[in-house]
């Protein structure tokens, strides 16, 4: 069993050494977190089936809208 502090952290090659969001993989779980400044902040957990419909969706471009910063996508799951 490895320590999460062990786990590798990825993040995209588009994003800024400044503010970035990364991901971490393992033991049955996907890890988040945003980095602002090399700082890292808190870490969220999802299981790799939460992780998988979240994935799934962003391909489908059911976020898009908040990418382009409306909001005005649905309120309530599907």
């Amino acid at each position: 069993m490895t320590s999460r502090e062990q786990w590798r952290w990825r993040k995209s090659s588009l994003c800024s050494n400044r503010d970035c969001v990364e991901v971490a993989a393992g033991e049955g779980a996907v890890l988040i977190r945003r980095t602002v400044d090399g700082n890292p902040g808190a870490v969220l957990e999802f299981s790799v089936p939460e992780w998988q419909v979240f994935t799934d969706a962003l391909r489908r471009g059911e976020f898009d809208d908040l990418a382009a910063g409306s909001g005005s996508g649905p309120t309530e799951s599907q």
